[in-house]
Formats: C-alpha cells, structure tokens, sequence
C-alpha cells in the first residue's frame, strides 16, 4: 500500500492540492508504527479533505468519484440490485449507462466484493468510488426496510 500512497502523494502534489512540506510534516508525524498512514495523517492535519483522498483513489484506480450527498437515485436502479446484495456488500446502484449498473463502493482495492457482484448481477457493473458514509446513508434511503443492517466501521 505504500506504492499507492506515493502515488496518490504524486498526484496531489502534481494537482498542487498539497506541498511537498506538507507532505514532510504528514510523512514524519506517521513514521510511528502505531500511528494512522500518511494520507490519514493529511486528512487529520486538515492537509486534505477526505473528499480529495477519495478522488485521488477514484483516479489511481481508474474509477470516477461521485459524492452521493443528495443524489437522487430513480427506482429503476435501484430495483436493479435486491437490497440483501447492497446490504451483504455495502455498495449503491446509482445510475444506469448503456444497460450497464453504475455501482458505487468505497473500497477500490476489494476485488472479491467487485468479482462477486459480477456474479451475482450476471453481468459486470461500472464501479465508482464513494464514501463510507455515504454509501452507509444512501443504504439507509433507498433500502429503508433493511436499515437496521447498515454497516459499522
């Protein structure tokens, strides 16, 4: 994961989102092994949004980001994936491209959640990159009768 967050590293600097004293300050204070990894460090030091890491990740891994703060979601869509599958793998359709499911997770790097959707939908879905806590909120709107089984951190 250190390769990964160099990269993101490279990216926001080249973005000129961070600098690279910033990125000093981030690298020493999370040199201590108990501590968070350098990109938590920028988010907790105010270096960066948790917005910004996700697009950075969103662009590493060759996803688009999509905040789902307000997104409206039509019933079409969401039909598309029974609520067991959304709940069991913490994602949310959000749109529909050329017959193809837009599905939004938080966790880029989960190839057994990406795989198994494949499966399960019978065909392979367009993944964007969203927040936890967005996903965690839009589960709890657009799959009401199953709020109760929401995730936890």
């Amino acid at each position: 994961m250190l390769d990964d967050a160099n990269s993101f590293i490279d990216q926001l600097l080249q973005k000129g989102t961070i600098t690279p004293d910033q990125v000093r300050k981030a690298k020493q204070q999370s040199a201590d092994p108990t501590s968070a990894g350098v990109l938590d460090t920028m988010v907790y030091l105010h270096f960066i949004t948790p917005e910004q890491m996700l697009q950075a990740k969103a662009e590493h891994f060759g996803h688009e980001y999509k905040s789902l703060k307000g997104l409206e979601i039509p019933p079409e869509v969401i039909a598309r994936m029974p609520a067991h599958i959304a709940q069991r793998y913490k994602v949310i359709p959000v749109e529909l491209k050329d017959d193809s499911l837009v599905v939004a997770i938080s966790d880029p790097t989960d190839l057994d959640t990406m795989d198994s959707l494949a499966h399960l939908l019978h065909r392979l879905p367009i993944f964007c990159l969203a927040s936890w806590e967005d996903i965690n909120e839009a589960l709890k709107q657009f799959y009401p009768d199953t709020a109760s089984q929401t995730m936890t951190k």
